[in-house]
């Protein structure tokens, strides 16, 4: 292994250079599903506590009175998770979450998530 490092070192200040194979790749969309994996089909009950007692503190009533009626899971663009603001700077990578619908029975909200809940985002309406 030292022998293979000290080749390619050599060849490198000698002036040969290394070529590293370029991949191309496009730009994801804003979220994507996540595989077919059933360890992510439904959001884990800490993460749905989370985001129904942040709304429920939103709007003022009892997170009793919230349902879950659709998730999703999603792998979104960036840090913000595709809901950045006009003067925010958000982390370029990808990460894998939640798209969560909750309503009262009168409205509907969507939150946006990563896996463990640190992120939260509400779509706007």
């Amino acid at each position: 292994m030292q022998l293979v490092f000290t080749g390619l070192l050599s060849l490198y200040v000698l002036g040969v250079g290394i070529m590293m194979p370029i991949v191309a790749s496009s730009c994801p969309p804003a979220s994507q599903p996540l595989a077919n994996n059933p360890s992510t089909q439904s959001p884990p009950v800490q993460l749905i506590q989370a985001v129904r007692q942040t709304l429920s503190q939103r709007l003022g009533i009892s997170p009793d009175k919230l349902r879950l009626v659709a998730s999703q899971p999603r792998t979104w663009s960036d840090g913000c998770l595709g809901l950045a603001q006009a003067d925010e700077i958000c982390t370029q990578a990808l990460v894998p979450g939640w798209r969560l619908e909750f309503t009262n029975g009168q409205q509907r909200w969507i939150y946006r998530t990563d896996m463990t809940g640190r992120l939260v985002r509400l779509e706007p309406q």
